[in-house]
């Protein structure tokens, strides 16, 4: 029994160790270069400018806020909901798919997405161009 208390102890100590580090998640208030991220957040009300920027995760654009995207490269997602713009141009790539909803005006063009695009319920003008998409575009319920 005098052995059992270390034990235990250096069992958990090796549950902690061994539990996977959470990704990063840059925010966006300005313009990034062609640098390597994990995810990108442009927080509520702010604007975004991404220039050959890459990264492993998501784009989540708040409410309000603006995105402007050329030529990034992105192994996940891009999710607006309530933007007020989405601007996707110069030859991007998702992994994953592009989903503005409830926003304003978004435009994807000339970009490579693995899964769909997806308008739904927004007030602004939209353009999906030239694009090649592995799964459909979706729109419901625009004006």
């Amino acid at each position: 029994m005098k052995n059992a208390l270390p034990l235990a102890g250096l069992g958990a100590a090796l549950l902690i160790a061994a539990a996977p580090a959470a990704a990063e998640e840059r925010i966006c208030t300005g313009r990034i270069g062609a640098v390597y991220l994990d995810n990108i957040f442009v927080p509520d009300g702010r604007s975004c400018t991404l220039d050959g920027t890459r990264a492993k995760g998501n784009i989540v654009v708040g409410t309000g806020a603006a995105l402007v995207a050329r030529s990034v490269q992105i192994n996940g997602n891009l999710q607006a909901e309530g933007a007020h713009s989405v601007r996707v141009y110069g030859r991007s790539t998702f992994g994953g798919s592009v989903q503005i909803v409830q926003g304003g005006s978004a435009s994807i063009e000339a970009a490579r997405i693995n899964g769909d695009i997806l308008f739904d319920e927004n007030n602004g003008p939209l353009l999906a161009d030239r694009n090649v998409l592995g799964g459909n575009l979706q729109a419901f319920k625009n004006m």
